[in-house]
């Protein structure tokens, strides 16, 4: 009996055991498939950008911070008083300032709020703007967006658009950067027939 018992425990082991050169493989039982490769997104705002009527605004896309003020030329003095960044309209000309001890202006001056692109209320760039900013501006790499101007006040508006440190800009008749298109182009002092019928803004 206990040789019988011996033998079937022995030939459990033999059924159990690989077979000699066979090689174990990895189950793939759950195994998520390889990603496709994905669309280079589109850096929109993270933040809803205080946009004031009738105003100069700038927002920053990637600090979310708003400014807006009644003179144009009076933007880049508001945009460091209220938050401490540096608008640089033009990256070859960009100076680093050391004149401020606050924490919040060196660290802006290391990363100023770089325009990309602005829109305006009327032909010849007059009226309102909304500009666009970003601390790394690169249009050769990356691309900018606002998906709907109809939640920042500006469905309908656009009149003439300006582009900055090698950037263009596009803007479309339907928002999610959809329908017509108008661009890309660096600047545009009237749109003609595209006049008040943009929707959504895109930059690169």
């Amino acid at each position: 009996m206990a040789t019988s018992l011996a033998g079937a425990a022995i030939l459990a082991l033999m059924l159990l055991a690989p077979t000699a050169g066979a090689q174990a493989t990895p189950s793939t039982v759950g195994a998520k498939p390889a990603p496709a490769a994905a669309e280079e997104p589109i850096i929109e705002p993270r933040f809803e950008p205080r946009i004031e009527p009738g105003k100069h605004c700038v927002t920053s896309l990637d600090y979310g911070q708003s400014v807006c003020v009644e003179n144009e030329d009076d933007l880049a003095t508001a945009v460091k008083e209220e938050t401490g960044l540096t608008l640089v309209e033009s990256t070859a000309s960009r100076k680093t300032s050391t004149s401020s001890t606050s924490t919040t202006a060196r660290a802006a001056s290391a990363a100023p709020a770089v325009l990309i692109s602005r829109i305006f209320d009327d032909v010849n760039y007059g009226g309102g703007s909304f500009a666009m900013a970003y601390s790394g501006a690169n249009c050769s790499s990356y691309t900018y967006g606002m998906p709907n101007l109809g939640e920042y006040g500006w469905n309908g508006r656009v009149s003439a658009f300006k582009s900055y440190n090698g950037c263009k800009t596009a803007l479309f008749s339907g928002t999610g950067y959809t329908g017509s298109t108008y661009g890309y182009q660096t600047n545009a002092s009237s749109l003609g027939s595209f006049n008040d019928d943009a929707r959504s803004w895109r930059v690169s």
